[in-house]
């Protein structure tokens, strides 16, 4: 495979990926937008930062001194509108953590007369779930294709590759072709003979 082909893969496995990041930034924009309704404001619930007690809240529902309630994440977190002395008369969002198990709460906010509201859980897009999770798994295999292929390249132009870091492109010939000769070689005629004995032998 041609090195030009693997780096456009890997650029549009990028881009794809840029691509689905920020279309899932887009759908959370989306849902966590505060909407209006004709009947009522609707709390947002990201724009609460203080957080009470679900045993508190009921306090502030017997009161009287909770507005309007925005249940979200199928009835476990609450964003509670609610003006108390406590709070200096003045309206305030309040996150409340409903615990498991706390059915009655429609009935008593029905009871109040509170205005409340159930917002369903957003629905994630089949595709863009299946393209989050098959990304980084591609842009993976593409990577270690391009490593191979360059690896392969690598070893055909040098004759050695970086996975055989440490290994020497050297043979050893048992019988090299020097030019040379036993006889051509100088030393002591007893020993020169004694040796040739030892090699015919």
């Amino acid at each position: 495979m041609d090195r030009n082909i693997i780096q456009r893969i890997l650029l549009g496995l990028f881009l794809v990926a840029c691509i689905v990041i920020g279309v899932k930034k887009a759908n959370f924009a989306e849902f966590g937008a505060p909407q209006t309704s004709t009947n009522k404001t609707e709390i947002n619930s990201n724009v609460s930062s203080s957080r009470m007690t679900y045993g508190r809240f009921l306090e502030y529902l017997e009161m009287g001194w909770v507005k309007q309630v925005d249940l979200y994440d199928n009835s476990r977190n609450a964003i509670v509108l609610a003006s108390s002395p406590e709070l200096g008369n003045r309206p305030q969002a309040i996150r409340v953590e409903i615990p498991v198990g706390a059915s009655q709460l429609i009935q008593k906010l029905k009871e109040s007369n509170i205005d409340f509201d159930a917002h369903p859980v957003a629905k994630k897009n089949v595709f863009v779930t299946i393209a989050s999770n098959l990304i980084l798994p591609l842009i993976f295999i593409g990577g270690l294709i391009f490593f191979f292929q360059n690896s392969d390249n690598f070893a055909g132009n040098s004759g050695s590759s970086p996975m055989n870091l440490g290994k020497s492109p050297a043979r050893f010939d048992q019988r090299p072709d020097t030019g040379i000769s036993f006889d051509d070689i100088a030393g002591i005629d007893e020993a020169k003979a004694e040796f040739e004995e030892i090699v015919s032998f």
